[in-house]
């Protein structure tokens, strides 16, 4: 998956819809993965351009855990 792809996905989701995926891919997408700062700024200012806001979720088998990107609520919305 590219970053293009990823922008796509996330520009289709509704309201409080989600996409997750593993951390290897936020290695692959946002270089060189955690724990480094810089790729987690990296990744928050992409998930904000895309109005989503990002949950990390252990993951109990592996403990590398998932990164949820969850598309911001329309402030509009009632």
């Amino acid at each position: 998956m590219t970053l293009e792809q990823l922008g796509e996905i996330l520009d289709g989701l509704a309201a409080n819809e989600s996409v997750r995926f593993h951390h290897d891919l936020f290695r692959e997408l946002f270089s060189p993965g955690e724990p480094d700062d810089n790729a987690r700024a990296a990744c928050l200012e992409f998930a904000q351009h895309h109005n989503c806001r990002i949950d990390s979720k252990p993951d109990n088998f592996s403990g590398e855990g998932e990164l949820w990107f969850v598309k911001n609520a329309d402030r509009t919305e009632k």
